[in-house]
């Protein structure tokens, strides 16, 4: 994978937002765009929430992927990105799970978040949030327990140098991803699974309720339900209900 150089704003309200009005522009709409923001206002997470990042101080940037993906083989793209973050964090001395479909957590508490989107017929935009510099009482105040590179090792980071280490890494898993799809991607992503084996639930629907028992063939969800049936689960918000004993 051979990535443009990094195309850094001081202020976006999204950098996926911006990308895709970009991706629409055929001569600026290149394979392995890169844009990245030191400060994002209005970041994008899924189900139409909010990404919180501190300005200067977390890594905020979008990619454009081109090229004909389908929806079955577009559902692992995060996967990859995630396991190209995951070795990234590695370096720092740092172990991250990972929580389906597209977070990394540490010990539980969010370090990342991935969100791609189709644009065109041809053009996917994946956008990663990654906590760098983010304090304890920063973090405090997020919804959802959260984490950082600096909350974990007591070190502050660059965050474009942060970001050339992971794109490193990214060109690995995201060409290995372009090959083979999500066989590339299945076994080490389920390696790093935090709620493999644990009883989850997923959204808000209780028929939604069972064991993580595996992914299926595109990297749906895979849980068993107290009535033995294995039920797929394409979407959602997945939540630890009880440890298995």
């Amino acid at each position: 994978m051979k990535w443009e150089k990094p195309d850094w704003r001081a202020e976006l309200a999204s950098t996926n937002t911006t990308l895709a009005s970009i991706a629409k522009i055929p001569e600026r709409a290149k394979d392995g765009y890169i844009l990245a923001a030191h400060s994002q206002t209005h970041g994008k997470g899924r189900l139409g929430r909010n990404w919180c990042s501190q300005p200067g101080l977390d890594l905020t940037f979008s990619f454009l992927l081109k090229g004909a993906i389908t929806f079955r083989h577009l559902a692992s793209l995060p996967m990859a990105v995630s396991l190209a973050v995951a070795e990234t964090l590695q370096d720092y001395g740092i172990t991250a799970n990972t929580k389906w479909p597209n977070d990394l957590l540490v010990v539980e508490h969010k370090i990342c978040g991935i969100l791609a989107e189709r644009i065109t017929q041809d053009s996917i935009v994946v956008g990663v949030g990654l906590n760098v510099n983010m304090d304890l009482e920063s973090a405090k105040l997020i919804s959802r327990p959260a984490t950082s590179i600096f909350i974990e090792t007591g070190i502050n980071y660059d965050v474009e140098h942060v970001l050339d280490k992971l794109l490193f890494n990214m060109s690995i898993w995201v060409d290995r991803w372009r090959a083979d799809g999500f066989s590339s991607v299945k076994d080490p992503w389920i390696n790093r699974c935090l709620h493999m084996g644990k009883i989850v639930s997923v959204g808000e629907s209780k028929e939604k309720e069972g064991e993580v028992v595996g992914l299926g063939d595109v990297g749906q969800l895979l849980i068993r339900q107290s009535t033995g049936e294995v039920l797929e689960v394409w979407a959602g918000d997945l939540n630890q209900t009880t440890f298995n004993s």
